[in-house]
Formats: C-alpha cells, structure tokens, sequence
C-alpha cells in the first residue's frame, strides 16, 4: 500500500514544537502502519489528533478568591463508535501530552478489541494542593464546561488510576452529568464506585492485569511461576502487589528496590516481612544494612524481572545490558528503549510492555460499560473470570503476531492496536 520508510520524520510540526512525548507515539503508530504496508495518508491521520478541546474552569477557592484552571479534552480518530479515555489531574501537563495519551488509548482498545477509539482529557493543577471540595469543583467545572461537547461527540471519561481518590472523581463528574443531563446516565463516566454502578476489582485493576500477564507470558515460555526467581523493580502498590501474588503462587521473590535502593537474596525474601517493615514513606531498603544499589539488582540472574517502578532514569543502557532475566515485564512506564528492546529479544530475552499490561483500568471502564448496558449486576468472579480470559487472548494474539513475524513483542502490541483503526479508516472510504 505505501512506500514509506521506518522512522521518516513526520513527526514533526513546521514550526518544530511538538514535544517528546507525541513525537515518541507517533513514531510508533507510523512504524506499525509501515511494517502493516498502509498508505502515507492513513499514517498521516492516525498520527494527528482529529478534535481537541480547550476549556477554562473557574472555581471559588476556600479563601474567596477566584482561580481558573485549564483543561483538555482530546480525541484521537473520527469514528461512529464511541471514544473513551482517562482524565488526569496534573500541573505539567499540555495539549500535545494529552494528545497523545489519546493515541495511546486507541491502541489499547485496539489491542482488546473493543468498540471505542482512544481519547484522554487533563485538568492542569496539582491535586495535592487543593481541598476536598475545591477538588470537587474542579471535577464538576470540567463536566459542565465539556458536557455539550462530549455529548455530540460520544466520549466517555474514565478514572487516571483507580485510587480511591480517582474514583471519588468520577463521582462528581458522574453525578454533575446527570444533574444536567440525566438522559445521559451511565454514559460519560465510567470508572463509578460499586455503589454508584461501578463494577468490583477496581482497585487493583492495573496490578492484576499485569499479574495475568505474567501468568500467560510464562505459560507460553515453557516457564512455571512456582519456583520461578522473581525480580521486582520498584516496590510501589503496583510492585507489592505483584509481589505478594506471585509469592503465593510460591513463586520466590528473590529481589525488590526502591527510591532508596535493592534487597536482594536467592533463597527468596519474606514479602509480608518486607512489607511489616515499610516506614511512612513507604521504603524498606533504607532500613536494612544489606542494601545493594537498583542497578546492581537489576544485572542479578532470575527468570523473571517485573519493572514496576516510575522512575524512567534508572533504566539505562548500560543497565539494560545486564539484564539476565527471560522474561522482563513492564507495567508502569515504557522504560527500556527500543534499540534495548531488540537487543534483549535478538539474546532471546522477552519483553512485555507496558501498553499490553496495563490495561486493566481500560477493561474494567468496558465491562462497566456493558453492565449498564445489558441493565446486569456482574459479580467479582464474574469480572475476573473476563479478565483474566481478555489479558490471556490479548497475550496470546500479541505473541502469536510477534512470532510469525519475527519481532518483539512491543512492536508487535503496536501493530495489532493501531491496525484495526487502520481497517475501519479504509472501510469507511477517509484514507
């Protein structure tokens, strides 16, 4: 279909503003649609975004005085099917970001294959330091500024993260739409608490689907979790949790860092004991006078390595060159570049990455969705019986593309998202 080259730069603006994280999306849409052989002009639309809103939100602060704050919505595809999307509640965040973050949501709902193209939407502000009911101000301003928008446009808003907080967000948003609309009920928000209509297993919804993950990675490598060495990067609520669950599968837990360092010990470490020993903080390595540096963890052998952290910058190359374990899955952030990535799958080394992990609070938005749909009330083993089948088929495809076609496995997670959007272009007579 096309004759374009791997990495062209199209990725840029003529006044050359875009910043990294856009430019970074779109190179990789635009090499997935080259190695799919579609055309120069379906990659120069699912490379763009097709509608962004800016809106102002102006609320009263608790001392009287007036603030208003910005927010964004994004949508990344013209589609007769709904858009779905979290919204983030961040200070340093801007159009281009969100933007992308709504590319990237199209390629998880590609992956899951499920009816919606990708949105994302953020209000500029640090949460942290605003009241419980300015926060709520905030969450209802961004409904009525975007309500007449999102409803001719059919979006659906759901939680960032589902923390506790996030979904006390959705709330708002939730209960804000069905004052002005209640025709709308159930349809804007997603991501409810159970008692307002949310499905149960929230919470842990990103850690579990990365446990999934995991559990289908090994199954397909020959691999048994049980006695499997088992390296957590990053002991966060991602990182604990995973812990905890494979240690229960008898897994052996042989290392785990945080900001302050790495435990590390082959005979398998006590996660319970770890946890029990956590300051307010939330670190454990500083407490322990056998620490070694993440780093040093990192390089050690085990079968498994889980990167759970946030932080981006201990991941280098010269880190990554040390990795030992066969199987290496990402579920925070997209921390090994792509040149490791290859490097590691050419040693014979796997990486899942994020954008196939972390697709729990996605999934659960959709079964939300379904159940309000379908007028049904899903039990907690109900949802995670869907769950745990969505995570192993999303797997599996992923896996399957990637060894037909010779490829690791991030590449090819791109290549099945972004190619059923592709598809429903073509059909529909836009590229």
């Amino acid at each position: 279909m096309g004759n374009m080259k791997r990495n062209e730069q199209i990725v840029v603006d003529q006044d050359g503003n875009e910043n990294r994280r856009i430019q970074a999306m779109k190179s990789t849409i635009q090499n997935a649609l080259v190695a799919l052989d579609y055309t120069q002009d379906t990659t120069d639309i699912l490379t763009s975004a097709y509608r962004s809103f800016t809106v102002e939100i102006p609320i009263t602060m608790d001392d009287g005085s007036i603030r208003i704050f910005k927010g964004y919505r994004s949508q990344h595809i013209r589609s007769s099917q709904p858009s779905i999307g979290s919204v983030i509640l961040h200070p340093n965040l801007d159009e281009q970001d969100v933007q992308a973050l709504a590319m990237k949501t199209s390629l998880h709902t590609g992956l899951l294959n499920i009816p919606y193209s990708g949105a994302s939407g953020a209000i500029i502000c640090n949460p942290s330091d605003l009241s419980f009911h300015e926060l709520e101000q905030l969450s209802r301003g961004y409904i009525r500024a975007l309500l007449p928008l999102m409803n001719a446009t059919k979006d659906i808003i759901t939680p960032d993260v589902p923390t506790p907080a996030n979904l006390q967000l959705m709330a708002w948003m939730h209960d804000e739409v069905e004052m002005i609309r209640p025709d709308l009920h159930h349809k804007v928000v997603a991501g409810l608490p159970e008692s307002l209509g949310g499905v149960p297993g929230r919470e842990h919804s990103v850690a579990k689907g990365a446990k999934f993950t995991i559990e289908r990675a090994a199954e397909r490598l020959n691999m048994s979790v049980q006695d499997a060495n088992i390296i957590v990067h990053g002991f966060g609520n991602t990182g604990v949790y995973l812990a905890r669950e494979l240690e229960n599968k008898e897994a052996n837990v042989i290392g785990v860092s945080d900001g302050h360092g790495a435990l590390y010990d082959q005979d398998g470490l006590d996660v319970d004991y770890l946890l029990d020993r956590r300051d307010s903080f939330g670190m454990v390595t500083n407490l322990f006078k056998k620490s070694i540096s993440t780093e040093r963890l990192l390089g050690s052998k085990c079968d498994i390595l889980v990167d759970a952290s946030l932080d981006k910058n201990v991941m280098t190359e010269q880190v990554a060159d040390t990795i030992q374990a066969k199987l290496v899955v990402e579920t925070a952030k997209q921390t090994l570049s792509e040149s490791r990535v290859d490097q590691l799958f050419q040693r014979g080394s796997m990486v899942v990455p994020e954008i196939m992990t972390n697709l729990g609070n996605l999934t659960l938005s959709h079964f939300e969705a379904m159940q309000h749909e379908q007028r049904v009330t899903l039990s907690e083993s109900e949802i995670n019986a869907m769950f745990k089948d969505t995570m192993y088929r999303v797997f599996d495809q992923v896996f399957e593309e990637a060894k037909q076609h010779s490829t690791n496995m991030r590449e090819a997670a791109a290549r099945i998202g972004i190619k059923r959007h592709a598809e429903a272009l073509n059909y529909r007579g836009l590229s």
